[in-house]
């Protein structure tokens, strides 16, 4: 990591950050980027001014921007991993991963005491990953549990429209 090659690729990544940001408009609050930007820009070699470049990029939905932060982060020094703020970090940049682990353990519980409860929030994650035939199916299973809720019956009949 100590190349002339390396040192100076890092160098250039504040310089076409700078660029992305002017020629693209990014939906994110821009005193927060200008921030991690000019924390980026100076502070180059930096882990921690990368990582709040990436969570900053994460809030605002730029996961790509947050992604190749955070990695970068992790190639200035791969012994910067700290515990906690990697976890919290990553949840933020890759939301997916959090969202999967949630649905294993809703599908276990589902298994061992089904309810109504347990799928409406299967079918909630399911909408947010964009899979609407799972989420229409884990619905279906709420009402099956509670044919009388009119609000499922509602959201259900809007599902399937």
């Amino acid at each position: 990591m100590d190349s002339p090659l390396v040192k100076g690729l890092v160098a250039l990544i504040p310089l076409a950050l700078l660029i992305l940001v002017g020629s693209v408009e990014i939906s994110l609050r821009g005193s927060e980027v200008e921030r991690a930007l000019l924390e980026v820009g100076s502070f180059p070699h930096s882990t921690l001014a990368h990582w709040r470049l990436a969570g900053v990029a994460a809030d605002g939905g730029d996961y790509n921007l947050a992604e190749n932060e955070y990695v970068l982060g992790l190639e200035i020094n791969e012994e910067s991993s700290v515990l906690g703020v990697n976890t919290e970090l990553e949840n933020r940049i890759w939301p997916e991963r959090q969202m999967e682990e949630e649905l294993r353990d809703l599908l276990s519980e589902a298994e061992e005491r089904p309810s109504r409860l347990v799928y409406l929030r299967m079918a909630k994650i399911y909408w947010q990953i964009r899979n609407g035939a799972l989420a229409k199916e884990m619905l279906g299973r709420a009402v099956a549990i509670d044919p009388n809720d009119t609000e499922l019956n509602e959201i259900e009949s809007l599902l399937i429209d």
